[in-house]
């Protein structure tokens, strides 16, 4: 599954797109599931983090490895961050939130950036 979203540079502020992530289209009850990804505010200065927090929901009966990637491009395409969580044994009809921090250098470029999950 890969979700796009879009974060912003724009008049020396970070801002965070308020449709940051939007969930994949329904489809009935699924096994495991994830949870519309959030960050903790909606507009950062240049040089904050950005925490961008994501649940995955395991409704399976067995445990299972649980990963999700956030990958962010740059106004230029370019590859502004590019990481891998994984947790390795997310129990039977459980639940876990992974936490993903983007940097904002104080330099960063304006402009619209490019988020997607996976």
């Amino acid at each position: 599954m890969v979700v796009d979203s879009r974060l912003g540079l724009s008049a020396g502020v970070f801002l965070l797109a308020a449709a940051l992530c939007s969930p994949p289209p329904a489809r009935g009850a699924e096994p495991v599931s994830v949870e519309k990804p959030a960050a903790e505010r909606l507009i950062y200065a240049p040089g904050e983090e950005v925490v961008v927090r994501v649940r995955i929901n395991n409704k399976l009966p067995y445990p299972i490895l649980a990963a999700a990637r956030l990958r962010v491009l740059a106004p230029d395409g370019s590859e502004f961050y590019n990481a891998e969580k994984k947790e390795n044994d997310l129990a039977k009809n459980a639940e876990l939130t992974m936490a993903f921090t983007i940097p904002s250098p104080a330099d960063a470029k304006l402009g619209v950036y490019t988020a997607q999950f996976e």
